[in-house]
């Protein structure tokens, strides 16, 4: 098995020997279509994923060395140094906060970094042209295509091969290999398709969702139709109730904003698919899984829907006590809270919280890990990312940074934000739309 992970390692520093923006559409393949827990041990015990970033930041190290990028140039830039501002007021928490493990939580910061952070940084040095920004997007469109589409197979046939063989072949835990591969909720078979688990494609599927329609608005090109199709299909496939209250809330976000004369053709279209799912799921007795789930998503307030229905999550009062019970958790430190890295030191050394669970929102990660400066430092984020992105699209099309936004915002308060890369590389993509906006 390692001699593969070693074959695509070895073809990320081929190709970035060329240019630093192929090892870049090199990750963005190995993070949607290749699952994280995919080591490269016993060479080296890090990811597949932090490897070929290893790679990349080798040659971004070059282009720095001949000029192709300046130091100058990426300290400028106004994005890097948002995200560098971002990645210090993380690291102040430490510093200033009460750490459960002072160690252990800078070590969840250099990885958050490695992983998250410094990805985004390299992606935006390495599009210097329109060619790179295309390249760029054609990998993330690709690579949506066969997560979705597969995604799709795993359902029809009921299993998950790929998925089940890479657990099979890293998983300690034998008893996870169904649950991780693929799940059931409320009676309805649900997928995690080329992801490790359902939570992290649900947290994607809405972003990409996004994404690939502002490019099918912007381009009018079917591929980003059928992604567009293909990502509404696998929201409801990951059966995740966060994925799917993004969506509604994107979907209402949407025709908000739309002109009147759109709002009618989302009113008449949205009428007849309305009625062809009221159809399907009130009068067709082996739908009554799906209206289930349907149901406790739009009325994700109602725990008595979720109960009534088994559909599982975590109910509307475990939601509050989730946004009160942190400020109790960092009574001794309330400025700083307990340090970044705080939740997952906590986690891994006791397990679930009586009270927060695993921690699993933003408001909890935020107050828990950074009392005052944690919510400063996560408004600052959801901020910077907003303004960067939304005076660079048509003027058409310029309700589509908000709607990005408030979908991370609502899968952020839901559940975390887990995917951090991908609300940053949809977001520089939208931003780079400009030299993108004769895709062909």
């Amino acid at each position: 098995m390692i001699t593969i992970w070693l074959v695509v390692l070895g073809i990320t520093f081929v190709l970035c020997m060329k240019r630093t923006i192929y090892g870049c559409c090199m990750l963005v393949y190995a993070r949607i279509l290749i699952p994280d827990i995919v080591r490269l041990t016993p060479l080296a015990d890090i990811s597949l994923n932090t490897g070929i970033i290893g790679v990349i930041g080798v040659f971004l190290f070059r282009d720095l060395l001949f000029q192709k990028v300046t130091l100058n140039g990426l300290v400028n830039d106004k994005y890097i140094r948002n995200i560098l501002f971002f990645a210090i007021l993380l690291l102040l928490s430490i510093l200033l906060g009460t750490c459960l493990n002072f160690s252990n939580q800078i070590g969840y910061l250099k990885q958050y970094f490695i992983t998250d952070l410094f990805p985004a940084i390299a992606v935006v040095a390495s599009i210097r042209n329109n060619e790179d920004a295309r390249l760029l997007l054609k990998s993330v469109l690709i690579a949506v295509l066969i997560n979705t589409v597969y995604g799709i197979f795993t359902v029809i046939i009921g299993a998950n091969p790929y998925l089940f063989f890479l657990n099979l072949y890293y998983a300690s835990d034998l008893s996870k290999l169904i649950d991780d591969s693929l799940s059931s909720r409320s009676g309805i078979i649900g997928t995690s398709s080329t992801f490790r688990h359902a939570n992290f494609w649900g947290t994607f599927l809405p972003l990409a969702f996004v994404l690939v329609f502002y490019y099918y608005r912007l381009t009018k090109k079917k591929l980003f139709l059928w992604a567009t199709i293909f990502t509404s299909i696998c929201i409801f496939m990951c059966t995740k109730r966060t994925a799917m209250v993004a969506f509604f809330l994107t979907l209402l976000a949407y025709f908000w904003y739309a002109n009147p004369k759109v709002k009618k053709n989302i009113i008449i279209y949205s009428f007849i698919g309305l009625l062809g799912v009221l159809l399907l799921v009130y009068f067709i007795p082996q739908m009554e899984s799906a209206k289930n789930l349907i149901e406790s998503s739009l009325f994700f307030w109602d725990d008595s829907l979720r109960d009534k229905h088994d559909v599982g999550g975590s109910s509307m009062s475990m939601r509050i006590d989730q946004t009160l019970y942190p400020w109790v958790m960092i009574s001794d430190n309330i400025l700083f809270g307990h340090g970044f890295g705080f939740t997952a030191e906590n986690f891994n050394t006791f397990g679930l919280h009586p009270v927060m669970a695993n921690f699993e929102t933003i408001l909890a990660q935020a107050v828990c890990n950074g009392g005052f400066l944690g919510i400063f430092t996560w408004i600052y984020f959801f901020v910077f990312n907003f303004n960067y992105s939304k005076n660079s699209v048509p003027a058409h099309l310029r309700q589509f940074p908000k709607l990005l936004n408030l979908c991370a915002l609502a899968i952020a308060v839901a559940n975390g934000l887990d995917v951090v890369l991908f609300y940053f590389l949809f977001n520089i993509l939208m931003k780079k739309s400009y030299l993108i906006n004769d895709y062909k």
